[in-house]
């Protein structure tokens, strides 16, 4: 009797146990399978299914980019959520099986620039033409989260910042692809003390609008001549400083340069000056990018004007007027007019002609051809045998010659010119004729300008 019912309890422990034994998953399928966001923010249900339809297994939701898409998982399901611009896939997997939803967020730019309306990070990067010397919008706004640094060294973006020349914003908080981040310039003085992350280490993660220009900085989509900041947790920054009222009368460039004596001129801002850029900016023969040349229409009268608080965006044949709010001064023995980027405005363009005449004549009476641009002819050679206009290692003076006039050509280490050959014979040079301590020099802007 004991023995039967032993038995029957044995094998009744094997029934339940043969019942109750999960059937093993062959196979795991998603829906949808593809999902396209127009918005940050927006979400979608994503749910699993196993094969067979009674197997039984724990399902893991994993997101390949979380700067693009997050997702929560909870058992057969998953809650998916725009985080920003790009594309991504999330993974459902069970047991050995893995399946995947592909989703794209695409959220259309829609800012306008202004501080009340700024643009995204996308829309820079969008509007970045990756030419390090032209600006592509002067004067505005972006939106973005402060990522890190970018080291130029590494080439990598870095949390650590050891000198706070930049940081690097994202339209997402958690972004590590550095191609969809903004390059911004930090420059030294109250912009560098209020938001370089070596002194403000935590700001990374902060959300802050910058001022400045969009172009390409550090090899990346970049805002250079950052004026201006606002962080906004905080609800603290810097203003961009206003622009000056240009409704004053006009006064010629060699008025201006009368009023020089022999000191240095504090200008007040009641007059300005119009003028022509003969300087070239793509060019790059300057030594450097704070520089520019301005010179009448008439181009009997020209002047240096040195910025005092950004890089030049005027392009050659860009007809300017400048508030005369700065400061008359010499150097190298050159009159230069000091004075802050924003108190100077594009009106048009123009053409200036150059002057035919002849190294003799610039020679004998410099201060009627300074900062003009003039043709004259000549053999140009290099120092030292030299091959080449220049080097990307050193400034080069080269020297014009006609018979026994002799003029320099100077050609800065920047010049996107210095590895092509020197012409060899007589040739006709163009170029801004100007004095640098008691040296006479004729600056070439481009390889247009040597025929």
């Amino acid at each position: 009797m004991k023995l039967k019912n032993l038995f029957f309890a044995v094998a009744s422990v094997a029934l339940l146990t043969a019942c109750d034994k999960e059937v093993a998953v062959t196979g795991i399928s998603i829906d949808p399978t593809a999902v396209t966001f127009n918005e940050i923010g927006q979400k979608d249900t994503l749910t699993a299914t196993l094969a067979p339809a009674d197997a039984k297994a724990d399902v893991v939701w994993t997101s390949s980019n979380t700067a693009v898409v997050t997702v929560e998982g909870d058992g057969m399901n998953a809650i998916i959520t725009a985080v920003g611009n790009g594309t991504a896939k999330i993974s459902a997997t069970a047991d050995i099986f893995t399946t995947e939803c592909s989703v794209t967020v695409n959220v259309a730019p829609t800012g306008v620039g202004s501080k009340e309306n700024p643009y995204a990070v996308e829309d820079a990067i969008s509007k970045s033409s990756g030419d390090k010397d032209k600006i592509d919008e002067a004067g505005v706004w972006v939106k973005g989260f402060i990522v890190g640094h970018y080291n130029s060294n590494t080439k990598q973006v870095e949390t650590a910042d050891a000198d706070g020349y930049n940081i690097m914003i994202a339209s997402s908080a958690s972004q590590t692809d550095k191609s969809k981040m903004v390059c911004v310039q930090v420059p030294a003085g109250d912009i560098r003390n209020g938001l370089a992350l070596m002194n403000n280490a935590t700001l990374l993660g902060k959300e802050v609008i910058v001022h400045g220009d969009i172009t390409t900085y550090n090899t990346l989509p970049g805002v250079k001549n950052t004026d201006g900041y606002w962080l906004i947790e905080s609800n603290t920054g810097i203003n961009p400083p206003e622009p000056g009222n240009f409704n004053v009368p006009v006064m010629s460039i060699s008025e201006l340069l009368a009023l020089y004596t022999g000191s240095d001129v504090t200008l007040s801002g009641e007059k300005k000056i119009v003028g022509v850029v003969t300087s070239d900016l793509v060019g790059g023969n300057s030594t450097s990018k704070k520089n520019l040349v301005v010179t009448s229409e008439n181009n009997l009268s020209g002047i240096a004007i040195r910025f005092s608080d950004k890089d030049n965006t005027y392009s050659m044949g860009d007809k300017i007027e400048v508030l005369l709010s700065g400061k008359l001064t010499k150097y190298a023995e050159a009159l230069q007019l000091s004075v802050a980027l924003v108190n100077t405005s594009k009106i048009g363009t123009a053409n200036i002609a150059p002057r035919t005449t002849t190294i003799e004549a610039v020679n004998a009476n410099l201060p009627s051809f300074e900062f003009c641009v003039v043709t004259v002819p000549g053999v140009l050679t290099g120092p030292n045998g030299a091959t080449t206009y220049g080097s990307s290692s050193a400034h080069q003076t080269n020297v014009l010659t006609n018979g026994t006039n002799k003029i320099d050509v100077f050609v800065a280490k920047y010049s996107t010119f210095v590895s092509e050959s020197l012409p060899s014979g007589t040739v006709n040079v163009t170029g801004i004729v100007q004095k640098y301590n008691t040296t006479n020099q004729l600056i070439i802007r481009n390889l247009n300008d040597v025929k």
